[in-house]
């Protein structure tokens, strides 16, 4: 997202999908999370997914057609104005 390299994002989501699941899918990130180690692996980042009530089926959310990476998304009838973004933390 406007940086010279993409980002390694780790995700706890290998029971669910595999890696040629998300590969290629324009997904929902939040990439504004301080950089973590999971596993001894640096993650820059966390997929967003959806879940039923027993967590036994998870999907990611992925971004509406013709959206671009950076571009903020809403869900919903959201009518209100966004406030700016934040600084890193």
């Amino acid at each position: 997202v406007g940086e010279e390299e993409p980002s390694q994002i780790c995700s706890g989501l290998v029971p669910f999908m595999s890696a040629e699941d998300i590969e290629g899918q324009n997904v929902i990130v939040l990439a504004n999370l301080k950089s973590r180690n999971l596993a001894g692996v640096p993650s820059h980042g966390m997929i967003l997914c959806a879940s039923d009530e027993s967590h036994e089926n998870v999907e990611l959310l992925v971004c509406p057609e013709g959206a671009v990476p950076g571009e903020r998304v809403k869900f919903g009838a959201w009518e209100s104005e966004q406030s700016a973004p934040h600084s890193e933390n």
